[in-house]
């Protein structure tokens, strides 16, 4: 089956782009919380925390498939994003 423009756009969604690339660009998290309204901080923090846990798996299956380029980028990504009090060690997540 076969999905239409409008359905794609339907199901993704791009409101965190924003969000993630002012965290990769070392924004500060009171910034990046006052940029996202009716966003609370354990959805940005959980969502950050997703979008890492992504780059990795994507680094290694670009490892497994060869591509060293793709890897190297994701590591590159994954370095940018894991930063500051958003992978602090926290009682709640442990």
């Amino acid at each position: 089956m076969a999905d239409t423009d409008c359905e794609k756009e339907k199901r993704l969604n791009y409101y965190f782009y924003e969000l993630i690339y002012g965290w990769a660009t070392n924004q500060p998290f009171l910034e990046v919380v006052k940029a996202s309204p009716g966003l609370d901080e354990g959805t940005i923090v959980r969502m950050v925390n997703c979008v890492e846990r992504m780059c990795q798996h994507i680094k290694g299956a670009a490892r497994i498939m060869g591509d060293s380029k793709l890897s190297q980028r994701m590591e590159e990504c994954s370095l940018l994003i894991k930063r500051d009090i958003i992978f602090a060690p926290s009682l709640y997540l442990e």
